[in-house]
């Protein structure tokens, strides 16, 4: 409620880089309390906001998050088309930390499509920028992925030692 409410004062103030803000903020908050077709509703709106006022970080949130969306939903077309442009944009305007959480996600689309060598590249890549952004979250969740690949690829060995790595990280 707050937020709607936050929303509506950023409208009468005309302040449309609140609204873009507001915007995304909507929409991730109903992600995050499972509220899946209201922020599937709410996600072009806060795209578009996001592209006129050319706030191209929180562009690239809108767009992670409903490519996240769509990928849990199964939709992986939509998921890498929008991954794609999201980490694009992490790459050109924003920091190690951003980018190597883009890798990841690029890396769950690649793993969910069946394409490991691609996954396993991109989990690669987000955890050397993660180790580099001293994110030891972000390198737990880097190596719970590469160890997927790993037994996915048979070496079984390598993965529990990757799962072992998970474990210390969280």
């Amino acid at each position: 409620a707050a937020l709607t409410e936050a929303m509506e004062i950023y409208r009468q103030l005309g302040d449309r880089n609140g609204e873009a803000r507001q915007a995304y903020q909507l929409m991730a908050t109903a992600w995050l309390r499972d509220d899946l077709e209201e922020a599937k509703r709410l996600a072009p709106e806060a795209e578009q906001i996001n592209r006129e006022v050319g706030d191209t970080w929180m562009l690239a949130w809108t767009l992670a998050v409903w490519a996240t969306m769509a990928r849990l939903q199964g939709d992986l077309e939509e998921a890498r088309e929008k991954m794609i442009e999201s980490h694009g944009l992490f790459l050109a305007h924003s920091g190690v930390l951003d980018v190597g959480w883009s890798a990841l996600r690029l890396g769950a689309v690649a793993r969910d499509e069946g394409n490991y060598n691609e996954a396993t590249d991109r989990y690669t890549e987000g955890r050397d920028l993660l180790v580099i952004a001293g994110d030891s979250l972000g390198v737990a969740h880097a190596d719970a992925g590469l160890g997927a690949m790993a037994w996915l690829a048979g070496d079984h060995d390598y993965a529990l030692e990757l799962f072992k790595s998970v474990l210390e990280g969280f």
